[in-house]
């Protein structure tokens, strides 16, 4: 065997990540709406780009913004209300929106409360750490040494903290948020709830009612109306004030259904940003020789540019044509006809990496006749049958819902039992893939779908 040096010339094919193909591949994987701050990212660095908003973008700013009286008539509107009421106004009054906090509704009830100076203090540390839910994440041990007050003082503060509304704020723990509300609701001094809070708690979610009865000497009615009191409070009591900023979506590509059964497919370009190129700015840097080469680049970088949007919107429309054409039963039939499909599968037909078909796919939206779906919803695993024909777990989910729906509500369904049903369907399934099923349809186990 041959162990020398030498040298050997050999022709090898790779590929190169360069900075055009990685634009493209960030362009295809940005929603719509995300599209538009990349792109104005993109014309910081390119003086020769002009980015402009699509007008439906625009509108959706719009509806955020206060109204059109504000916007035009804002003297004469205040004016007119100054002459009439004889007060002074204050602009801020008529914000379009206020949202209003968890902290902000606590602080503004410590605001009335007739406290010491030292009370109100400790009082706006506890609202201060509050968590999302509404419970007291401080604890007096682990802050003692940087609060100067006593634990009495501590301790009187927290039972004014959980006298302000939403009732159960401040609680430390589930039991205790409980106990608070029911310290505020007509069923208070019921000792046989209180006491089901405070010990029982696992028993309610178990359903253990009949145990219950027969440990407190009581009827089964007697438990069960304790237990309808105790579902009626709020476990988080501060997400009320959760406010999120809408999220907004929209369709990348329509899909319609003309008269004699055949699909057309059009994509959403009123979502899309409009590039223009900078022609002043262009003769301007022309005039300049030392910027003939900075000019060129920046020229090629607005081409590969347009091309590479242009490529995104071919590659989505392609993916949406080959998804309508495997799933034409859905979109005649129904969420029940959703076959087996793969992002393999779309890649060979059109020639392409399952990753780009991921990337054309994860959140883009495709409106229906049936509705508005992203498109990775039309790709989901199959289960094969005896016959060999193979069934989509969409499908699958379906006679496990429509299953549990016509079940005897106090002998339910267990998973075992589904599964053998579905197996003698002629569906190969293990208990654990219903079980699994199961929990993705948001459905409770057997044992606490149980009515008495």
């Amino acid at each position: 065997m041959d162990m020398g040096f030498r040298l050997v010339q050999e022709q090898q094919l790779k590929l190169a990540m360069t900075p055009e193909l990685r634009q493209a591949i960030t362009l295809l994987q940005y929603p719509a709406l995300d599209l538009i701050p990349y792109l104005q990212e993109v014309a910081q660095k390119n003086p020769l780009l002009e980015i402009e908003e699509p007008e439906l973008i625009k509108s959706l700013v719009q509806t955020e913004a206060p109204s059109s009286k504000w916007e035009d008539t804002e003297e004469d509107y205040f004016s007119e209300y100054a002459v009439a009421t004889d007060e002074y106004v204050n602009p801020i009054d008529y914000y379009a929106e206020k949202e209003v906090t968890l902290l902000q509704y606590i602080l503004e009830q410590i605001h009335y409360l007739q406290v010491t100076e030292e009370e109100k203090q400790i009082l706006i540390f506890m609202a201060g750490n509050l968590d999302e839910n509404g419970y007291l994440e401080a604890d007096y041990d682990a802050m003692a040494p940087n609060q100067p007050c006593s634990r009495s003082t501590w301790e009187a503060c927290l039972a004014l903290l959980q006298q302000l509304e939403p009732y159960g704020v401040g609680a430390r723990n589930l039991e205790e948020c409980l106990l608070i509300q029911l310290r505020h609701s007509p069923y208070q001094g019921d000792k046989l709830c209180e006491t089901l809070i405070r010990n029982h708690l696992t028993d309610i979610a178990a359903k253990r009612y009949t145990l219950l009865a027969r440990t407190f000497g009581t009827t089964l009615d007697e438990i069960q109306r304790r237990v309808e009191w105790i579902r009626s409070f709020s476990p988080k009591p501060g997400s009320v004030f959760l406010s999120q900023k809408p999220k907004y979506i929209v369709p990348d590509v329509f899909v319609e259904r003309l008269p004699d059964g055949t699909f057309v497919f059009q994509a959403n370009d009123s979502v899309l940003p409009r590039i223009h190129f900078n022609r002043e700015y262009a003769l301007m840097l022309a005039e300049s020789k030392q910027a003939k080469k900075f000019l060129e680049q920046k020229v090629k970088e607005y081409e590969w540019l347009k091309r590479s949007i242009r490529q995104r919107k071919e590659t989505i429309l392609n993916v949406t044509q080959v998804i309508v054409e495997q799933q034409k039963a859905f979109f005649e039939e129904g969420e029940a006809a959703l076959k087996p499909l793969t992002l393999k599968e779309v890649a060979q037909a059109l020639g392409m990496h399952e990753s780009t078909i991921s990337r054309a796919t994860n959140q883009k939206y495709m409106q229906t006749p049936r509705g508005l779906y992203e498109l990775k919803y039309f790709f989901n695993q199959g289960i094969a049958k005896k016959d060999g024909e193979l069934t989509s777990d969409v499908q699958i989910k379906q006679m496990i819902k429509q299953l549990i729906d016509a079940e005897n509500k106090r002998k339910p369904l267990s998973d075992q039992k589904i599964a053998q049903y579905l197996q003698d369907k002629g569906i190969h399934i293990a208990r654990r893939t219903v079980a699994k099923y199961r929990d993705e349809l948001g459905i409770l186990s057997s044992s606490r779908r149980k009515e008495i």
